[in-house]
């Protein structure tokens, strides 16, 4: 049961677990056409308890999945290789499912924010993104 004792170690772990709860059901797929950045960026995720089923490398992967299931938010590469970027991949997933996104970019210069504006984003981070930073602005997308 819950310890209601503010500052024990039984309270954080207690507090922890909440949280966990909270985040557990909230899916979130990552789109990364980098192996290595989708899956440390999918692992981070993971063990602070969202839902993070799929790991996908290309727009098209990500329209297919979308159709079949509406996450409850996108990491999304704005620079996929082959075929649609993340922008057009994204406008083609809000035509039928309005989910929220934050790109995911290499790039720090501010035209590839402008590029964003044209479908609106709920979050844009410049890789390599530090743990507590994903975390923030995923958190952010739900507050």
């Amino acid at each position: 049961m819950f310890s209601s004792k503010v500052g024990s170690s039984d309270w954080c772990s207690n507090a922890r677990q909440l949280i966990c709860v909270f985040r557990m059901g909230k899916h979130i797929l990552v789109v990364e056409d980098n192996m290595i950045i989708g899956l440390v960026t999918q692992r981070i995720l993971i063990s602070a308890g969202y839902d993070v089923p799929e790991l996908l490398t290309s727009g098209q992967e990500a329209v297919a999945y979308c159709k079949g299931m509406c996450p409850d938010l996108v990491l999304m590469d704005i620079q996929l290789e082959g075929g649609a970027d993340g922008v057009e991949t994204m406008l083609e997933i809000r035509s039928f499912c309005q989910c929220p996104v934050i790109y995911l970019t290499g790039n720090s210069e501010i035209k590839s924010r402008e590029k964003e504006a044209l479908i609106g984003f709920n979050g844009f981070l410049v890789k390599p993104v530090q743990k507590q930073e994903l975390l923030d602005t995923v958190e952010k997308v739900w507050a």
